[in-house]
């Protein structure tokens, strides 16, 4: 019994040193949050510039004053969340990025990540960019559950429906240079080394297509090639013309919507 119980303890022990050298080596700094620039850039007291891993939140144009859908709800969400207060920072593979930002995981006083919430609450879309891939699929499995329960920037395009016409892809070439929404279904898609092509026609060389570059395809939780395949969708966009075919040039997840 008692060399069970020696075990038991034992290997107890080695556990919980296990989980302090883990969570001594992944959560590095301490740093008190001053200033909040967008939803996913801040800066500390110490002049740092922190912009938080897994996440992409809607760009802000501040020459202009105005800022993409939910932009400017990201960023109060993040001073309601963390200006000035202490946050705790876990860094991945690269702890800082070509203009010398910080990149990091960030971790409220009650333990729960601030990036995941970002994402939870649908004030973020993913982006994974390697090698900081750390918690990918628990990044993933939110952005997904945010997208299929329409929170935050997945409601843009229900949004949008009543300030913009609604057309059928095949109507697309009489609103070049027009934000619309098209409506049809993927009937093909093709990718390249560089782009996906969502089809609506089997004549994908003269009809109405959707394009993602693959630079972009970090920001979706699915391979559109494979999940937008034969769905219905809605697609929010500028068409534009390439090659004399109107197509939409897809950059963010949360433009395209699959009909229930």
């Amino acid at each position: 019994m008692r060399n069970k119980l020696f075990i038991l303890t034992a290997a107890l022990i080695l556990l919980l040193g296990s989980y302090f050298f883990i969570s001594q080596k992944n959560s590095l700094a301490e740093v008190h949050i001053n200033k909040i620039i967008d939803g996913d850039t801040y800066k500390t007291s110490s002049g740092k510039t922190i912009r938080v891993l897994g996440v992409d939140c809607p760009e802000i144009d501040w020459e202009k004053g105005k800022g993409e859908y939910f932009a400017f709800k990201a960023k109060e969400f993040a001073e309601d969340k963390i200006l000035d207060k202490k946050v705790e920072l876990e860094f991945d593979t690269e702890k800082e990025d070509k203009y010398g930002r910080l990149l990091a995981y960030i971790y409220l006083n009650d333990s729960e990540m601030f990036n995941l919430q970002l994402l939870q609450e649908g004030y973020a879309n993913l982006m994974i960019i390697p090698p900081n891939k750390r918690y990918e699929a628990e990044f993933k499995e939110t952005a997904k559950r945010a997208r299929r329960e329409k929170t935050g920037i997945w409601s843009k395009i229900e949004y949008y429906q009543d300030q913009v016409e609604v057309i059928s892809w095949q109507n697309a070439d009489s609103y070049v240079n027009e934000i619309v929404i098209v409506k049809g279904k993927i009937e093909s898609t093709y990718s390249s080394d560089k782009v996906t092509y969502l089809n609506f026609s089997e004549n994908y060389n003269e009809d109405f297509a959707v394009v993602i570059f693959n630079e972009d395809l970090i920001k979706f939780d699915y391979n559109p090639a494979e999940y937008l395949e034969g769905k219905e969708v809605k697609v929010l966009g500028k068409i534009e013309v390439y090659k004399n075919v109107p197509e939409i040039v897809l950059d963010k997840p949360y433009n395209i919507i699959v009909v229930e």
